[in-house]
C-alpha cells in the first residue's frame, strides 16, 4: 500500500510542476530534472520489488 501512497503523492507533484511550467513560473529545465528525478524514484521502486518477489520465490519471508 505504500507503494500507491508514494505513487499518488509522486503524480500530484508532478502535475503541479506541469502547471507551474505552463504558468512559466519554472523553467523548461526545472521541469525535466523533476521529470527525471521521478523516473529516477520510479525505477529505484521497481527494482525493490522485484527483490521481495525474487525473495518471496525462492521461500524467503515469514508466515501470517
Amino acid at each position: 500500500m505504500i507503494a500507491c501512497e508514494n505513487l499518488a503523492i509522486a503524480e500530484r507533484v508532478s502535475k503541479a510542476v506541469d502547471a507551474r511550467a505552463r504558468n512559466g513560473a519554472v523553467s523548461a529545465l526545472d521541469v525535466a530534472r523533476q521529470q527525471a528525478e521521478d523516473q529516477l524514484a520510479q525505477i529505484r521502486l521497481s527494482r525493490l520489488q522485484a527483490s521481495v518477489g525474487l525473495f518471496k520465490a525462492l521461500g524467503g519471508g515469514w508466515r501470517s
